[in-house]
């Protein structure tokens, strides 16, 4: 995965493949996720409405939480902590692609899924 991250150039779409991989989330818990959600202090990710409706904290790297604190100051986000180019909510098909994206890029097989 490492080879994914250094080619993506985008800071957003760094952030959020990082966030993906680092924090174990899957597509829908990304999208929901609001800049409260992060707490930096105790290094966690909070989601809520997981699977099974349940609420659940995953960890927050170090490396991400850099990212992140880099994406805030350029981004600005609103509502969402990943916000789409009108605002609202990023979608679950814009993520897919980003992901598409960087694995042709890097030529890892192409059979893989955003939450393998």
């Amino acid at each position: 995965m490492n080879r994914l991250f250094d080619v993506t150039t985008n800071l957003k779409h760094k952030c959020i493949l990082m966030a993906i991989y680092s924090g174990g989330l899957r597509r829908n818990e990304l999208i929901n996720l609001r800049t409260e959600d992060i707490d930096s202090k105790r290094k966690l990710i909070k989601i809520i409405g997981s699977k099974g409706n349940k609420d659940r904290y995953t960890i927050l790297s170090e490396k991400l939480l850099t990212l992140l604190r880099e994406y805030y100051r350029q981004y600005r986000p609103v509502e969402w902590l990943f916000e789409g180019q009108s605002g609202g909510r990023y979608s679950t098909t814009s993520t897919e692609k980003i992901f598409r994206k960087y694995l042709v890029i890097t030529a890892v097989r192409p059979r893989r899924f955003i939450h393998m």
